[in-house]
């Protein structure tokens, strides 16, 4: 599943034909990676915006909320290490699909709360 990509035959001689394929998958390329990093920074700032909320109804304390961004921050930073060489030796839509699916599910999993089974004690 995560193989890179075959080889691809280049599809034209034409030189004008070349050019303009090249612009339109440049375009792709730069919608589509910057859709899939608008994607991951609303899973992954999703508690940032919810922490407050978890404060002011006395569910979470400050120094509980500053533990969770300081594990946050250090599991996003080693996940950018170990995916980034893992990705690189890949196929990128793969692990970006896989990666934007991954955390939706996790996202909507924590959105269950206490109602998840999950949780239940």
């Amino acid at each position: 599943m995560f193989r890179p990509p075959r080889d691809k035959e280049i599809f034209s001689s034409d030189l004008k034909q070349v050019k303009k394929q090249f612009i339109i998958k440049r375009n792709q390329i730069l919608f589509v990676s910057s859709f899939a990093y608008i994607m991951y920074y609303f899973t992954r700032k999703s508690f940032d915006l919810t922490g407050n909320a978890l404060m002011q109804v006395d569910l979470l304390s400050k120094t509980n909320f500053a533990l969770i961004g300081m594990f946050f921050a250090i599991i996003y930073g080693c996940s950018k290490f170990i995916i980034g060489n893992f990705a690189d030796r890949s196929s990128g839509r793969v692990v970006m699909s896989f990666g934007l699916i991954t955390s939706a599910l996790i996202n909507l999993a924590l959105g269950g709360g206490c109602s998840h089974l999950a949780w239940t004690n």
